[in-house]
């Protein structure tokens, strides 16, 4: 995770990175804990919505599609 997470930062434009559980637990952060709590506030709401999105149009194989993994890019701040 660690190696995803820095090739993650080294992107142009990327100033941080972080993993979130379902519930909107950080479990790992590149920013400030106090800009990664409001960050997984702001986004935790997206899960849900995504949850439906998916299992709208993936094919139904006798369970509902579960989304373990999602790379969410957000222009938050611009320096130039």
């Amino acid at each position: 995770m660690n190696e995803s997470l820095k090739r993650l930062r080294a992107r142009k434009g990327v100033i941080g990175a972080m993993v979130l559980d379902y519930e909107g637990v950080v479990i790992v952060s590149t920013f400030s804990p106090e800009d990664s709590k409001s960050y997984a506030k702001s986004i935790v709401p997206l899960f849900p919505e995504s949850q439906k999105t998916i299992s709208a149009i993936s094919p139904k194989v006798g369970q509902t599609p579960y989304i373990d993994f999602a790379i969410i890019y957000l222009p938050l701040h611009r320096t130039s």
